[in-house]
Parts: C-alpha cells; sequence; structure tokens
C-alpha cells in the first residue's frame, strides 16, 4: 500500500506542472495520443519542460507511426499469400492500433505513465532529457 502511494505521488508530482501549451498535463497527453502524429509533434515541441507530457507524446508518436508500418505491411503479406482473399479479413488490422492510441488517450486523462513494450521505456528515457 505504500509503495502505491509513493507512485501516486511521484505521477502527481510530474502532472502538477505548468505546460507550455497553457493545457493540464493530463488534457495535452490526451490530445497527444488522440491527434498522433502531429498532435505529438506539437507537444514536444510545445511542452519542453513537462515530463508527462514529452513522455506521451513520444509514445504515441513512435506508436502511432511504428504501428501504421507494421499492420500496412502485414495487410500486403496477408493479402498477397491469400491472393487476395485475405484482404478482406486483414482490414480488421487497422483497429488494433485504435484501439491502443483510446487506451493511451484514457490513460494520459487518468494521469497514469502507461508503459507499451519496448517504446514506452525509450519514450521515458527521451521525456527525462
Amino acid at each position: 500500500m505504500a509503495e502505491s502511494n509513493e507512485v501516486k505521488e511521484a505521477v502527481a508530482s510530474v502532472t502538477n506542472k505548468s505546460t507550455g501549451s497553457g493545457l493540464e498535463p493530463n488534457i495535452a497527453g490526451l490530445l497527444a495520443w488522440i491527434f498522433a502524429p502531429i498532435g505529438s509533434i506539437i507537444f514536444l515541441v510545445i511542452d519542453k519542460d513537462n515530463k508527462f507530457v514529452k513522455f506521451h507524446a513520444w509514445q504515441s508518436l513512435i506508436w502511432s507511426i511504428a504501428s501504421w508500418v507494421i499492420v500496412s505491411v502485414l495487410y500486403f503479406v496477408i493479402t498477397l499469400v491469400t491472393f487476395g482473399f485475405g484482404a478482406l479479413c486483414a482490414w480488421l488490422l487497422y483497429f488494433v492500433p485504435i484501439v491502443v492510441q483510446i487506451i493511451g488517450a484514457v490513460k494520459a486523462y487518468n494521469n497514469e505513465m502507461w508503459k507499451l513494450p519496448v517504446i514506452g521505456d525509450w519514450s521515458e528515457e527521451q521525456a527525462s532529457k
């Protein structure tokens, strides 16, 4: 119980700092996820001092670009291997990145430092710089 209170206090100290955009940090993180990748880039330029906003902006930027590339390649391969028949089902792959972006937006709005595998650790390092 004490450990979770320490984590909440650490997140609160990061999220209570002002942002360069004039928005609350949780709103800025939410917008970075919703309007990725353009929104992420904007918040990386505007909010240079807020670690929480930078973390979510980096993570949503990398996720949006990487997921688009991966899903597009998978769609192409599935369509090619199945001679076009797989395209009828493979388009469902495009919903996975949207679901993750919605989860990221909700977590940012709730002031949570939710980390995706691999991308989350790198985003945290970049936000600390």
